[in-house]
């Protein structure tokens, strides 16, 4: 019994430490949540639409601008927002994108992911692209989807990319607990307002792991999972309190 014990708090052991969260690259920057109703990529933030998100402000390295960055996910697809302060928003050239360190190695590699969303000739454009070496290229598919819109003093950058697209050599393929690193960078009329979580050259050469924040793909809730047969986890509940009764008094027994 007592090598029993010993192998129930093992595997606990084991379980915390699988669980355990990871640590962002860049100290403090690290975004999990799940959401079971996902967005509509319209460039709007409407009410409650990104009440699941997870959030973080931040200021990009050339300029005193203020963004958020909100990050959720379903079973299918990584929804990724970001609201800047703007005197003139959605206009012409506005965008944003998103570079991926799809191994979470630190280091940009070929087949890295790449995703933007732009406001071009008053519409939005979703560009999908990979890196080829230290410079992004298109993969000839689009697998997503963005849209950027004015909301008050606000320009609205709102995407959607597949989890996982099929295109392996140039999306990333992330499953739940997966780590995907990642870097902004933000453009106001073309005018080059930096990167976050810190600055990169034009062409990406160095392999500084703090260079990335963290994005932490969410498990859906374990409810979200089981289906609801009360007939059915009812025995199971009761067996489950018997056992942990019966070692209980075995335990009381050895002492």
């Amino acid at each position: 019994m007592k090598k029993s014990v010993l192998g129930i708090c093992i595997a606990v052991v084991m379980i915390a430490l699988i669980a355990a969260p990871v640590e962002a690259h860049a100290e403090g920057v690290s975004l999990s949540a799940f959401t079971s109703t996902p967005p509509i990529i319209d460039g709007t933030m409407s009410p409650g639409e990104w009440a699941a998100a997870d959030t973080i402000n931040f200021v990009s390295t050339d300029q005193t601008i203020v963004h958020t960055l909100y990050v959720m996910n379903d079973m299918n697809n990584l929804y990724l927002a970001v609201m800047r302060e703007d005197t003139t928003p959605a206009t012409a050239a506005d965008w944003v994108n998103f570079v991926f360190d799809n191994n979470n190695n630190g280091v940009i590699e070929t087949g890295d992911d790449f995703i933007s969303a732009m406001l071009a000739l008053g519409r939005p454009v979703f560009s999908d692209a990979f890196y080829s070496g230290a410079i992004p290229v298109s993969d000839g598919t689009v697998d997503g989807s963005a849209a950027v819109g004015a909301q008050g003093t606000y320009t609205i950058f709102e995407i959607s990319h597949p989890l996982h697209s099929g295109d392996y050599g140039h999306d990333f393929n992330l499953n739940f607990g997966d780590t995907v690193g990642f870097n902004i960078e933000t453009y106001d009329s073309s005018y080059d307002l930096g990167d976050w979580p810190v600055h990169h050259p034009p062409v990406w050469d160095f392999n500084w792991a703090m260079g990335f924040g963290d994005i932490i793909i969410a498990a859906p809730p374990i409810h979200k999972l089981i289906p609801e047969f009360p007939s059915i986890l009812l025995p199971a509940t009761m067996i489950i309190g018997f056992l942990g009764a019966v070692l209980l008094i075995q335990r009381t027994r050895e002492h």
